[in-house]
Order: C-alpha cells, then sequence, then structure tokens
C-alpha cells in the first residue's frame, strides 16, 4: 500500500512536490526507539505474562484436585 507525502513543508502541497511512498520508506524504527534490546525486553515480559497466567492455572488445578480427593 502506498499514500502520498509533500516533501516541502507548505500548506497546501504544491503538485510537484507529492511523492507516493510506501510505510517502510519513511518509518525509522530507531529514532522511535524500537531497538533489539527494547524489542527483546517486551517479548520477554510477554512470555513471562503467559507463563505465570498458566502456572497460576495450573498450581490452582492441582490444588483444587487435591481438595476434591480430601
Amino acid at each position: 500500500m502506498r499514500y502520498l507525502i509533500c516533501t516541502v513543508d507548505v500548506s497546501p502541497c504544491p503538485p510537484e512536490s507529492v511523492q507516493a511512498v510506501t510505510f517502510a520508506e519513511t518509518v525509522d524504527l530507531s529514532s522511535m526507539g524500537v531497538t533489539p534490546e527494547m524489542f527483546l525486553k517486551v517479548y520477554a515480559m510477554g512470555f513471562g505474562g503467559v507463563m505465570t497466567a498458566f502456572m497460576l492455572g495450573y498450581v490452582l488445578g492441582v490444588v483444587l484436585g487435591l481438595i476434591r480427593k480430601a
């Protein structure tokens, strides 16, 4: 998908200054703070959240199973 940008800072944009570009050509992830370290941190936090929920459900299931047997 392409969208139009104006290469000069005037309003309205002159027709000769309009360019069709893709999203990937205009985004600089490093200037937005997306670094490999940040990506790894966010991924690890998501993995930790999923594992915490899984373990909480597992332990709760074991405890309820033990209560039902008693």
